[in-house]
């Protein structure tokens, strides 16, 4: 009796953790949105590195800036 009791609650927690998990949106637009931002500035961020490694800091200062 008492296993089957067990396996009825497992089951019960494992539909409400899925069902919550399926039913909030709002974390994947997030990632969604600071994955699009991270694309964006990615070449800024890759000119102003590879100028400083360069050691051009004029450059390394106006890719920073745009």
């Amino acid at each position: 009796m008492t296993k089957r009791a067990r396996q009825i609650g497992i089951g019960m927690f494992t539909t409400l953790a899925i069902f919550s998990y399926l039913s909030d949106g709002q974390p994947r637009m997030r990632n969604v949105f600071e994955i699009t931002s991270i694309k964006a500035i990615r070449p800024t961020l890759v000119d102003t590195i590879t100028a400083l490694q360069q050691r051009d800091i004029a450059r390394a200062k106006a890719a920073f800036d745009a």
